[in-house]
């Protein structure tokens, strides 16, 4: 017959109840060490654990059963590969059966439980189930972000150290999304900031399905790196981020480090592809074996970027834990073809520009960032860069070319968006299927101004499309 009663969350009387017996003060059962019981008067209970947020068995879920009239004895078993599992040699009566699995603590639930009848000699079936993805969205952010196909990302903030023990603090996500404004349609950069509870967990609701959130945590002095994360399209993302402080121990002994290789898609391996993380101006090229090493990292959540002339761009968000080496596996893909881009530009050249962009900046229009200015914003990408800039907007490309579109508002209509004419110290460039990243490295800017309207642009730099206009100047720093 079918196990009755109904399935309850940690934070009931029964479910805190069960927690207590798991403590390790208490020594459970194994899954068939019981008391005697008469063959005829034994029962079997039988079922599966499933995950309804990705649509597949919960494998490997760990089993708790005791009984309710007597709650000392703990038997346990685990799941098998599909979540099906059983308990033997049962007496009669009411049980209260529990899961246990790191899926179930990511979305916040610590714990399934339900009650389950067993009778004389008979089999029982249950079935412990996550919720939906609907479900999970409803309970933790309302009905009304089910309606707008809003998302949620849930996680746990933690110390990236050893033990990767959870703090509380708080966690910031901002995104761009079209909106209709006073003036028409236009990009908006909406943000969400939510403190954690007591135990690290935090839910940030109004996520964008299938879109890009900037993230960030902090704990303290303790802080994560701004990272991007995809949002699924289902509306679930479920992502921790690792905090740390920003001054380490003199010796080193908490900083993290990054080994690995890189290969193409093919599986051949790629020397001299530069590699970063953004969280310090620490680079690394790799060996002709395609393996490389970035030690002495500052721990936490960032991004780990991986840039070679003729591939696509790779960025990937690394957990770097103090005093750990995080082993890595990188594939890039070669772009099918790049547009030949031929720059000419001596020092004369770059000395005229910069004091031709000096002498625009004075004007006030448009949106200017010196050198100093460039170097505090600590961006690894030029495209970073670039989404900082109201009225600027990046798509980020998909499949193997992997090409970012840099857009800006134009034409008369206020839905239709172009693309900027863009300059390296004063020769315009060709962008169809090139990537802005194979062209210019950050630590190699010396200025950039951006004009987002066609009203504003200098002549010399504008077009006939009607789009707005993107100069960079390059040079040593020094």
């Amino acid at each position: 017959m079918t196990a009755s009663g109904r399935a309850v969350h940690r934070g009931s009387f029964i479910g805190a109840a069960l927690l207590a017996l798991m403590l390790p003060t208490r020594k459970p059962l194994s899954a068939q060490d019981t008391l005697p019981v008469p063959t005829a008067n034994a029962g079997t209970l039988t079922g599966q654990a499933y995950d309804s947020t990705a649509s597949r068995p919960l494998a490997g879920t760990t089993l708790g059963l005791i009984p309710v009239n007597d709650p000392g004895r703990l038997r346990t078993v685990r799941a098998d590969t599909v979540g099906r599992f059983q308990f033997n040699s049962l007496a009669p009566g009411l049980y209260l059966l529990g899961a246990d699995h790191p899926r179930i603590d990511s979305l916040g639930f610590g714990q399934l439980t339900k009650v389950v009848e067993i009778q004389r000699g008979a089999t029982a079936t249950a079935m412990l189930s996550l919720p939906s993805i609907r479900s999970v969205i409803a309970s933790r952010c309302g009905i009304g972000d089910i309606a707008d196909s809003s998302g949620v990302w849930v996680g746990t903030l933690r110390k990236a150290v050893s033990d990767r023990r959870a703090v509380s603090g708080t966690v910031r996500a901002q995104w761009q999304e079209l909106a209709e404004t006073q003036t028409g349609l236009e990009f908006v950069s909406p943000y969400r900031q939510e403190d954690t509870d007591s135990l690290g967990r935090f839910v940030v609701c109004s996520a964008p399905r299938g879109g890009i959130l900037s993230v960030r945590g902090w704990n303290g002095v303790d802080s994560s790196g701004f990272v991007d994360v995809d949002v699924p399209l289902d509306g679930l993302l479920l992502r921790d981020l690792y905090v740390a402080s920003r001054v380490d121990a003199d010796d080193g002994t908490l900083r993290g480090a990054i080994r690995g290789t890189v290969r193409s898609a093919d599986r051949k391996p790629l020397g001299d592809v530069r590699l970063s993380v953004s969280s310090g101006t620490q680079e690394a090229l790799s060996a002709p074996n395609g393996a490389f090493l970035l030690p002495a990292l500052r721990p936490g959540t960032h991004t780990l970027e991986a840039l070679s002339v003729g591939y696509a761009p790779l960025r990937t968000t690394v957990d770097i834990i103090g005093g750990e080496a995080l082993a890595l596996s990188l594939e890039i893909e070669k772009l099918v073809a790049l547009n030949p881009v031929k720059v000419r530009a001596d020092r004369l050249t770059r000395m005229r520009g910069l004091e031709d962009f000096n002498e625009r900046r004075k004007g006030g229009f448009g949106y200017f960032l010196d050198a100093n200015q460039l170097a505090r914003t600590n961006a690894v990408r030029v495209t970073d860069l670039l989404r900082r800039i109201p009225g600027v907007i990046i798509l980020p490309g998909t499949g193997m070319r992997a090409i970012d579109r840099i857009l800006m508002r134009g034409g008369s209509a206020l839905q239709n968006f172009c693309a900027p004419q863009i300059f390296i110290d004063g020769s315009r460039i060709e962008m169809v299927d090139t990537n802005i990243e194979n062209l210019l490295f950050t630590n190699n800017l010396r200025a950039m101004e951006v004009y987002t309207r066609p009203t504003i642009t200098p002549p010399q730099f504008g077009s006939m499309e009607g789009c707005g206009a993107i100069l960079f100047w390059t040079g040593p720093t020094e």
